[in-house]
C-alpha cells in the first residue's frame, strides 16, 4: 500500500465521519441544547417533516407533513411554574389527552388547558405531561394518519425529540 492510498482512505474517513455526524446530530457533542421557548406562535415536528396536526376541535392529534391540512400551527404560553399551555391557533383547543394519563393514552385537542413541560435537548425538547415520565411519542398503531399518544419518557430516543418552528399566521 502506497502513501497515497493511505492519505486519500484518510480523507475518505474525514469525510464519511463528518457525514455521519450530519446525519446524526445527537451524536454529534458540539451542538447546544435547544433554547428555552417564549410565548408565541410555533409549528411542531420530529424529524423536521412529520408536524403535529390537529384537524378537529377535540379530535386526535396525528402527525402529517407540513401544510398538509388541518391546524398545524401552536400557540405556547409559558406558566408561571415553568410549565406551558399549547393551544391549536386553528381549532382553539390545547394539547392534551383523554381524560386519564397513562402510557399509551391518545394526544387529542382538549377544551381546557392543560399543562406540559418541556426538556431542551440537542436537537429539541421532549414534550412530558407535566409531572410525570409522561412524553408525546407515535403510536405503535398502524394507521394513517399516525396518532400521537403518551409513552414512558426514552430520553436516547429521536422519536421523541420534537422541534419547534416560530412561524406567524401570515406565513401559513
Amino acid at each position: 500500500m502506497t502513501e497515497r492510498s493511505i492519505s486519500r482512505r484518510g480523507a475518505l474517513g474525514t469525510v464519511a465521519a463528518a457525514g455521519l455526524a450530519a446525519l446524526f446530530p445527537a451524536a454529534s457533542p458540539a451542538r447546544a441544547a435547544a433554547a428555552p421557548l417564549r410565548s408565541g406562535l410555533y409549528t411542531i415536528s420530529r424529524f423536521h417533516w412529520q408536524f403535529l396536526t390537529l384537524t378537529e376541535a377535540e379530535g386526535a392529534v396525528v402527525l402529517l407533513p407540513e401544510g398538509a391540512g388541518g391546524g398545524q400551527v401552536w400557540e405556547v404560553q409559558p406558566l408561571a411554574n415553568g410549565n406551558r399551555t399549547i393551544r391549536n391557533v386553528k381549532e382553539g383547543t390545547y394539547l392534551g389527552y383523554a381524560r386519564t394519563r397513562g402510557i399509551r393514552k391518545r394526544v387529542m385537542g382538549h377544551a381546557v388547558p392543560v399543562e406540559w413541560s418541556l426538556t431542551a435537548t440537542a436537537n429539541g425538547h421532549h414534550l412530558m405531561v407535566s409531572g410525570t415520565e409522561l412524553a408525546l411519542d407515535g403510536s405503535p398503531l398502524r394507521i394513517h394518519p399516525p396518532h400521537i399518544d403518551l409513552t414512558a419518557l426514552r430520553p436516547q430516543d429521536p422519536a421523541q425529540i420534537w422541534q419547534f418552528r416560530a412561524t406567524s399566521l401570515s406565513s401559513r
